[in-house]
């Protein structure tokens, strides 16, 4: 006995839908690490692809089929994604395809003054999106570092100042060559007041708390100094950057952003 597929039969209101699929799947995919090769690492993963006006839905289980198809295999992220979304479109017969892999990383790091080793955790993305006949990939790294606020050091006549947490949202639209989550978490903690660590002792502690109290920033010094490094070195076709600093004597926070192509900026905005 056939089953009935329901969701390919004929649309009653002949609308395209430019994107449906699914989020939040749960799935293994390899990252590389360079001083260790290829780890396993679980990931959240969106998948979504376009929808002619003429037909009323899409096959949902064939965009997690993508997934498992797509991402079983030792390669680079980058080269994961690019092949999920032509089997996208293979798979459900689209012509537009978006995927999202999120996951966290982790950085290998040593404390400035007890020299002790220790991991950086942060969030990355990889996007790829195929409009088209036009692909995309987007790497997407947010950064934490610390804050040194400029007023607060300033109107304290050397009594204090307050530092906040605050982490920058880097994406690189078109990655050229191999550029490893790495190179964004450096090239944010050499713009910052002082890099964060999960384990200082005190002196350690001094000497982070010291260097940014002497090296103190709005969160439009570093949106600026995040972008005058992308644009003097490029390394990708474009990027957008935001930075937030979540402040420690107010309830909201101070947030900048900076791109260097303003197409669907402020659905990075939102998205980061």
């Amino acid at each position: 006995m056939t089953l009935p597929d329901v969701q390919n039969t004929s649309s009653q209101v002949k609308r395209r839908v430019p994107w449906v699929g699914v989020e939040g799947v749960k799935h293994p995919v390899y990252v590389f690490y360079p001083s260790l090769g290829y780890v396993r690492t679980p990931a959240t993963l969106s998948v979504y692809c376009s929808l002619t006006s003429e037909v009323r839905g899409i096959n949902m289980s064939r965009t997690v089929e993508v997934v498992y198809k797509c991402f079983e295999k030792q390669c680079l992220l980058a080269d994961n994604v690019v092949k999920s979304l032509d089997f996208l479109k293979e798979r459900l017969g689209s012509t537009d395809g978006f995927v999202k892999v999120t996951l966290d990383y982790f950085v290998e790091k040593t404390s400035p003054q007890s020299m002790i080793k220790q991991f950086l955790p942060i969030t990355a993305s990889v996007v790829g999106i195929c409009e088209s006949s036009s692909t995309s990939l987007l790497m997407i790294v947010k950064v934490p570092y610390t804050s040194c606020c400029p007023c607060s050091k300033e109107i304290a006549n050397g009594k204090g100042a307050h530092n906040q947490r605050s982490f920058a949202s880097v994406a690189l639209i078109n990655p050229k060559g191999t550029v490893l989550f790495e190179h964004i978490v450096n090239l944010v903690e050499e713009c910052a007041s002082a890099p964060v660590f999960e384990l200082l002792k005190r002196p350690d502690e001094k000497h982070v708390t010291v260097e940014a109290y002497e090296n103190p920033k709005f969160v439009e010094d570093m949106v600026r100094a995040i972008s005058d490094r992308l644009l003097k070195n490029p390394v990708s076709d474009g990027f957008w950057v935001k930075v937030e600093h979540q402040e420690s004597i107010h309830v909201h926070q101070a947030v900048a952003f900076d791109c260097s192509d303003r197409v669907n900026a402020w659905w990075f905005l939102q998205e980061v």
